[in-house]
């Protein structure tokens, strides 16, 4: 249970710093989400890059989100 309950809070943590620093990784031209779930919600790197914000960005967030909510409710379950 310790080394799920690290490796889902690992997780949950890097989600969490990854989501915190779009914008301030964007200024520097650095993307770390996923291309692929880029292309899933319809962001574009330029639109990461320039600072926009969409309906497709807000969704991406979101999805990003929930994902680290759920890595945080496994750590703690472990």
């Amino acid at each position: 249970d310790v080394d799920r309950y690290a490796h889902e809070l690992g997780l949950a943590f890097q989600l969490t710093n990854i989501i915190r620093d779009v914008g301030e990784d964007a200024r520097r031209d650095r993307i770390y989400l996923p291309q692929d779930e880029l292309a899933r919600f319809g962001v574009a790197e330029s639109d990461l890059l320039g600072g926009r914000d969409s309906p497709a960005f807000q969704a991406l967030m979101q999805f990003q989100y929930e994902r680290a909510c759920t890595h945080y409710a496994a750590a703690f379950a472990a």
